[in-house]
């Protein structure tokens, strides 16, 4: 749905609600530095002026709205907290566009001590306020850590739906973890699982991770409390300066505060998400926000529609999803995955771990497309084993190659706007190239206009040269612009222009050595010995380089295609070849060492399929004469 958003900061909470498939339309903010930061990693959707000097006829009209109101006035940090402080009364303007733009839903995000502020009297004039305006009204205090935020922050969030709209009634998600974990949550996230794989402050190849020099004092204070090690982190604090303040949360060792990224970490942001502006700006900017996390989850309690005739936007069905790489991609460029199909049992768990239970462990020949969603695109990887030049009994024959008539009976009935196929570059040439002329040739008979490129995820920040060959269909009654496709390479070898590569040597920079104590997921490695007779999995890695592609084949004792370590002394880990496919660091892969070596094998790099993605999203938003709800962009 279509999102305007209030007093949004850098943009915690709108991030959380575009990885859950909505679309913010509008945002506004007072503050130069967070505008700033908006705008370099969501969009230039932002609007810096002061919020009481904007006509609401000037917003466009939205489905739901959003707002992170200023609570400073309302915290229990603030000794002298009033409901006369003026930063209170910014809800009023909350209101006023409430009144004027009447969305179905609202959220509002505050502190907890707007509960009891006044004894009670300010929220209860408040519920009164939302309720007047025509909507029915709920609200409840989360704790962050419940929902896999590795901090213990309570906030309390309002929502409004309004009356008569015929919009279903809200519901506030179910925690997914608990303290000590149950039988239906996992336990608390804690601050040396936020801290995983960051190294040391001071390392330039991760934005942002800087941080005060103020020295740590242990006192029982807000700030100055040294958290453990084993524990949600405490709540990270809007309120700092250059010297570190009291809001710089100390590392558990006590040997210093933590940096600007460690901070963003315990909020949930992702570690490509920079932030601009002095040091205390920065800190601010990260302890205002809503954990990125907490919104998503939230974000998703909200339907993305409410017709259920329309498909929602950006949302997508997966075919042969495996372990869920191309499917991360898209959701990283803001699609919502609402349905995926494969039939390899610990691919399948993997998938229901990492990213959700929309999952079906079937064979694709026996499901019917009716029984399948309707999507605005569908994508899948079908089996290249039967294509791909690493198989020397390749045929066409192979029946693994007929899957893709699946794919082609699916996109054929469902009708999708869009469709994208991955498969290997050696799809193109089998049988002199008639084999791929066919599948194209079968595309286009469903009804759509079909493309092909051969894209390196080396050019897409991924440190793994592997080539891809990406088959991308739109409805031949849609308007897409081309010329959008390739997409965009952000790296290169030899580009001035561009950032280089990423090697192998940089991707293992923070990864510590598997045979250390460790508390890394699935590092543990092959015993399988090192040959050097350049063939594939027995070649040099250099570690300036990045490293060569990373195939599917392999056993408990290594096989030929687990690659060497760059130190060239063993072979890879589960982990490391995870990250050579660019995977993060807390995906983890659930089966035996075999399989899991296979999933990752067998996967689309998300980077390289979120670079896909995202040109995907700039076609469907600039595409016509189809009516598309999609409005928002993301810059990156």
């Amino acid at each position: 749905m279509r999102v305007i958003s209030l007093f949004s900061g850098a943009g915690g909470l709108d991030l959380g609600f575009i990885l859950a498939g909505h679309a913010v339309v509008w945002a506004n903010d007072i503050d130069p530095d967070a505008v700033m930061t908006y705008r370099k990693n969501i969009g230039d959707h932002i609007d810096g002026r002061d919020i009481s000097l904007i006509d609401s006829r000037e917003i466009p009209n939205g489905d739901i709205l959003i707002a992170g109101i200023p609570c400073q006035g309302f915290s229990v940090a603030n000794l002298k907290r009033s409901s006369s402080d003026e930063r209170n009364l910014l809800y009023h303007q909350f209101i006023r566009i409430l009144k004027a733009k009447k969305p179905r839903y609202f959220l509002i995000e505050n502190v907890p001590g707007i509960i009891n502020l006044e004894k009670g009297d300010v929220f209860k004039i408040i519920l009164s306020d939302l309720r007047s305006s025509g909507y029915d009204v709920d609200y409840r205090v989360l704790n962050a850590a419940d929902f896999g935020v590795p901090q213990s922050r309570k906030r309390v969030f309002i929502i409004g739906t309004l009356q008569g709209s015929g919009a279903p009634k809200f519901s506030f998600p179910e925690a997914s973890h608990s303290r000590r974990g149950s039988s239906n949550t996992l336990p608390w996230r804690t601050i040396a699982d936020g801290l995983i794989g960051l190294g040391d402050a001071g390392n330039e190849s991760i934005p942002n991770n800087i941080g005060s020099k103020y020295r740590v004092v242990e006192r029982n204070f807000t700030g100055h409390r040294i958290p453990a090690a084993g524990q949600p982190c405490p709540t990270i604090l809007a309120r700092g300066n250059g010297k570190g303040g009291v809001c710089a949360i100390p590392l558990p060792d006590g040997s210093r505060r933590m940096t600007i990224r460690e901070s963003a970490r315990m909020q949930a942001f992702p570690d490509e998400f920079q932030f601009f502006g002095g040091l205390n700006s920065m800190y601010r900017q990260v302890g205002n926000a809503v954990p990125v996390l907490l919104a998503l989850r939230l974000a998703q309690q909200f339907p993305l529609e409410i017709s259920s005739k329309t498909p929602p936007p950006l949302s997508v069905i997966s075919l042969f999803s495996g372990a869920g790489g191309a499917d991360l991609g898209f959701i990283k460029a803001g699609f919502r995955i609402i349905w995926a199909i494969d039939n390899f049992t610990e691919a399948v768990a993997t998938y229901r771990k990492n990213i959700g239970n929309h999952i079906l462990e079937k064979n694709i020949e026996d499901v019917r497309a009716e029984d399948i969603p309707d999507a605005t695109v569908v994508i899948g990887g079908f089996p290249c084993q039967g294509f791909s030049v690493a198989n020397t009994q390749r045929s066409d024959c192979d029946v693994r190659n007929k899957l893709y008539l699946h794919f082609v009976r699916i996109v054929t009935s469902k009708k999708p706007i869009c469709f994208v196929a991955e498969n290997v570059p050696g799809i193109i040439s089998l049988n002199k190239g008639a084999v791929f002329s066919k599948i194209k040739e079968d595309f286009s008979n469903a009804g759509y206009d079909v493309r092909h490129f051969i894209l390196n995820a080396a050019d897409y920040g991924v440190p793994q040269k592997r080539r891809r060959v990406f088959i991308v269909g739109f409805r031949k009654d849609v308007k897409v612009n081309w010329g959008l496709f390739p997409p965009p390479t952000t790296h290169a070898e030899h580009d001035i222009c561009k950032q280089r590569w990423k090697t192998v040597g940089e991707a293992f920079k923070n990864i510590p050595d598997p045979d250390l104590p460790n508390n890394i997921p699935n590092h543990t490695y092959s015993k399988y010995k090192l040959r050097f007779n350049n063939h594939l999995g027995h070649r040099i890695i250099d570690p300036d380089k990045p490293a060569p592609t990373v195939t599917a084949r392999g056993d408990t004792r290594g096989g030929v295609v687990v690659l060497h370590h760059p130190s060239n002394k063993r072979r890879m880990s589960v982990r490391e070849l995870a990250t050579v496919q660019d995977f993060p660091i807390d995906f983890e892969f659930v089966g035996n060492m075999s399989r899991a070596y296979t999933q990752i094998g067998n996967a689309v790099p998300p980077g390289l399929a979120r670079a896909v993605a995202l040109s995907v999203r700039r076609a469907l938003e600039t595409a016509g004469p189809s009516k598309l709800t999609v409005q928002m962009k993301i810059v990156r």
